[in-house]
């Protein structure tokens, strides 16, 4: 019996005497999160699927990256594309597969923390519009998607679903947690990794990453890194080749009420002030209920920062002063 633990499988793939098996990431498990109210349209009409395939298709590539493959799709004009990391690994250029052609790319930067990636090609293509990200915060349960992509290869692949839940958490490559994920019930596959979650405007909502799964194959359990933490990632390797990404470095759980402090990691800028059992509870006056509310508000700031935590301790409330980091690479 495996209990509650469930297997969760980066979807990238391994071309393996051309048989296309996933790479498994193990983790304890899928930790639940809170479901909005559903609020969608339900599964999408067919005629609105094909217009909205037949627009975005073009803009996503099959990407071979030694003997991984995944998905990308162009976010500029400038040639610029999003993968996830795990998709990417280790290499410095990678072969996309575009508008029917195969063309080199260089990557422009990862950050494995987020399992975001960019690519840039040494000329943009012609004629290809690219994706533009969406609001992923205005998505809602219920609400239909369609997930393009090259499961085991097959480039311009169509699936179609809706949102199943919010703000959940997964593991990244590197072990820091990915919080407001979206998950959704349209099939996700090896080799859809970095593909986009399209909502029916055609605005990504999120990038596909992770599946839940005990036998290795989609089982209606599929996760993308939301569009705000991928927009903010990607605009910034873009610009500098780093996300550099803040960092406060606590281990914690969510209390209900706050963040209960398990232990500040060495090294990191929480250590010395952070004690085991705090809880929580704001950041520069922004109510912290979670995780999931932590990290939103970290998203804001920036390596460098001076920020001021409310913490209660010992049933005492106090303000502490941390300077933000940039967070590392190899993971927590």
């Amino acid at each position: 019996m495996r209990g509650r633990a469930e297997a969760v499988r980066l979807l990238a793939a391994a071309a393996l005497g051309g048989v296309v098996t996933a790479l498994a990431l193990a983790v304890p498990g899928v930790l639940p999160g809170g479901g909005a109210p559903a609020a969608g349209a339900g599964v999408p009409a067919g005629d609105a699927v094909g217009a909205l395939h037949r627009a975005a298709a073009p803009a996503v590539a099959a990407v071979t990256a030694g003997d991984r493959t995944g998905s990308a799709f162009l976010i500029d004009d400038a040639g610029h594309l999003v993968t996830n990391a795990h998709v990417v690994g280790s290499a410095r250029e990678v072969e996309v597969s575009l508008g029917g052609r195969r063309l080199p790319a260089a990557v422009r930067g990862v950050e494995p923390s987020v399992d975001v990636a960019v690519l840039r090609l040494a000329s943009a293509p012609q004629g290809v519009a690219p994706l533009a990200f969406g609001d992923s915060d205005a998505v809602r349960v219920g609400d239909p998607v369609v997930a393009i992509g090259a499961p085991f290869g097959l480039q311009g692949s169509l699936s179609t679903g809706v949102v199943s839940g919010l703000r959940r958490q997964i593991d990244a490559p590197n072990g820091f947690a990915i919080t407001g994920v979206i998950q959704t019930d349209a099939a996700l596959n090896p080799g859809n990794s970095g593909g986009p979650l399209l909502d029916m405007s055609g605005r990504v909502a999120g990038v596909a990453t992770q599946i839940a799964t005990e036998g290795g194959r989609n089982e209606g359990i599929g996760f993308a890194v939301p569009a705000s933490v991928a927009r903010r990632a990607a605009e910034a390797i873009v610009a500098t080749g780093r996300a550099e990404l803040p960092y406060l470095g606590i281990v914690g759980q969510d209390g209900g009420d706050g963040v209960r402090i398990e232990r500040a990691t060495p090294a990191g800028p929480a250590l010395g002030v952070l004690e085991p059992d705090d809880l929580l509870v704001a950041v520069d006056g922004e109510p912290v209920r979670g995780n999931a509310d932590l990290a939103a508000v970290l998203a804001g700031r920036s390596p460098g920062d001076a920020v001021e935590l409310e913490v209660v301790r010992a049933g005492e409330t106090a303000t502490l002063r941390v300077v933000l980091a940039v967070r590392p690479p190899g993971g927590p």
